[in-house]
């Protein structure tokens, strides 16, 4: 039962992290050459050749997230150390897109459409997976979703990591007892 929802949530949030990609690279596009935030001097170009890029993206995002172990589970993972994780693997992934863009491809595109998308994919990413985090540590904080424990020993330490796990609810860590040899 654990794992099957181990993989459930795992799964989920690849799906959320590729959707917000999808939402950027689109937004990108159409930020560039549909509104008048940047003159155009080369006309639109046709979305087919942007939309053709999309799953070498995904791929790219995927497996770069995926060795940077951003979809390790980690449920007591602080939300800053998580920001900068995911920071540093869209902007490694950004680096490998770019390359990838222009040296397989004789379309060259826009800097511009790239630099929002970069900075879009960073921004949605983080927003909908805050939101998945919130989403999630709610419905622990009900009892869904929860994990139990046994704490090894009934000394100082073992007593301070109960009350840190009593003190948030919201991490679906339940305590079951204390394991001492001397009872």
């Amino acid at each position: 039962m654990l794992k099957k929802h181990h993989y459930f949530f795992s799964q989920l949030i690849v799906f959320i992290d590729l959707f917000a990609v999808t939402l950027s690279w689109i937004i990108s596009f159409y930020l560039r050459f549909y509104t008048t935030l940047i003159s155009l001097r080369k006309g639109i170009p046709e979305y087919e050749s942007y939309a053709y890029m999309l799953p070498l993206i995904l791929i790219t995002w995927w497996i770069v997230f995926k060795a940077c172990g951003i979809y390790k589970s980690n449920r007591t993972l602080k939300p800053s150390k998580e920001v900068l994780e995911v920071t540093k693997a869209t902007f490694f992934a950004l680096v490998i897109f770019i390359a990838l863009a222009y040296v397989t491809q004789e379309y060259k595109y826009s800097r511009i459409v790239i630099l929002y998308f970069g900075t879009l994919s960073l921004t949605t990413i983080l927003f909908f997976r805050m939101t998945y985090r919130k989403i999630l540590r709610f419905f622990r904080s009900k009892g869904f979703n929860v994990r139990y424990s046994l704490i090894i020993g009934t000394g100082k330490n073992a007593l301070e990591l109960s009350n840190k796990i009593l003190q948030n609810p919201d991490l679906g860590i339940r305590i079951v007892g204390f394991l001492s040899e001397n009872e």
